[in-house]
């Protein structure tokens, strides 16, 4: 293989997939200097760098379709799709059947997202990328079981991959400098898009009812608004007048920005405790578990897929519901643990070195070699 073409969203566009393809094209460049590898940007007309990438303006059906002449006249080996609904259009991310119905390529889609009960619209959608691909990335053995009996795609072109992450180095959160200049509080972190499904809101009644037990804690919730989430604005208020309500003032920090990575690691570094209170069940990917596992840190979370496939006894807690009461109690289980949280520590932070990007982009390629048209 000589040539592989990568359909995604890329920086500055900020969102997950975008660091993940970017982190993907830049690792595979990395480790096999020889592959030559075609970026195709989907933007949704925002300002962009044409110096290195194909930009597909994502509700525009003709760029999709010079897109679908150019890979065809092209000698790409290989397409490689990260796949989200709505980055392909709104609202269910339609226009990427211009592609799956055009392109003569042979197609890898990576699926971060995999809705179990899907409207007709999304369904008809979803069940086309499966039938085209000739090559799919899941992220874990659920969402490989769940398209193998529902939709009966061949389990030989479904490959389970780990969420890649980068080589991080281990501290314990009092070796951090900034930990140094905090008092002697508990730390929580969160961390994602400002939305109503990030259950912000379920980790913020869980805190207050355990004010007792923990004494002084803080709770840092790092992420700016959904840019495609007309609601975030309003969910960020309510979380507002929940602290207001509960006089959290000081025990809430929000810091309202979409950071870089390194930013993200030097905060996630930060915590005693990671909280991951999600509200989607189905949702099967998660880079910042990723990440905060890689750091090391011991996890909270509510029973989403993806937690369910990655977080072990031995790693964190997992609470019995989304409701509050359900997550304060797999707080309390985690802090009645502090003293195996050093291991924890350890546990984790060695399980995210088996998620390096090394050792994900040699799983992509070694993949990408095999699929045949």
């Amino acid at each position: 293989m000589n040539k592989l073409g990568i359909i995604s969203t890329f920086p500055p566009t900020q969102c997950g997939i975008a660091t993940y393809a970017n982190d993907l094209s830049n690792y595979l460049h990395f480790q096999y200097p020889l592959l030559k590898i075609n970026k195709f940007e989907l933007n949704n007309n925002q300002e962009f760098d044409k110096s290195d990438k194909f930009v597909i303006r994502n509700e525009n059906t003709e760029d999709y379709i010079k897109l679908t002449r150019f890979i065809n006249s092209s000698d790409i080996d290989v397409l490689d799709i990260q796949h989200e609904f709505k980055i392909f259009g709104k609202p269910d991310g339609e226009k990427i059947n211009i592609l799956l119905e055009n392109i003569k390529k042979p197609i890898a889609i990576t699926l971060h997202t995999i809705n179990y009960d899907m409207l007709k619209d999304r369904e008809g959608i979803f069940r086309k990328i499966i039938e085209r691909s000739n090559l799919l990335f899941v992220f874990s053995e659920e969402a490989k079981k769940f398209i193998v009996n529902k939709y009966l795609k061949d389990e030989s072109l479904i490959t389970i991959i780990p969420h890649g992450v980068p080589s991080i180095p281990f501290h314990l959160p009092i070796e951090i400098q900034k930990r140094k200049n905090i008092s002697n509080d508990i730390i929580f972190v969160s961390s994602g898009h400002m939305r109503e499904t990030k259950g912000f809101d379920i980790a913020i009644e869980a805190l207050n009812n355990l004010r007792n037990k923990l004494g002084s804690f803080q709770y840092f919730i790092i992420g700016a608004n959904h840019p495609q989430n007309e609601s975030a604005v309003n969910y960020r208020t309510k979380l507002i007048d929940i602290i207001n309500e509960y006089d959290l003032k000081d025990n809430v920090t929000f810091i309202n920005e979409y950071l870089s990575q390194k930013k993200l690691i030097n905060y996630i570094q930060l915590a005693d405790i990671c909280l991951l209170p999600y509200t989607r069940r189905e949702q099967s990917s998660s880079g910042v578990l990723a990440l905060m596992v890689a750091c090391g840190r011991p996890l909270v979370t509510t029973p989403f897929q993806f937690a369910k496939t990655k977080v072990t006894e031995k790693s964190g807690i997992i609470s019995k519901s989304m409701h509050p009461i359900d997550f304060e109690d797999a707080i309390i289980t985690m802090l009645n643990r502090n003293i195996n949280w050093d291991e924890i520590m350890h546990f984790n932070h060695n399980l995210g070195k088996t998620w390096n990007w090394t050792n994900i982009v040699k799983q992509y390629y070694d993949s990408y070699k095999k699929i045949k048209l």
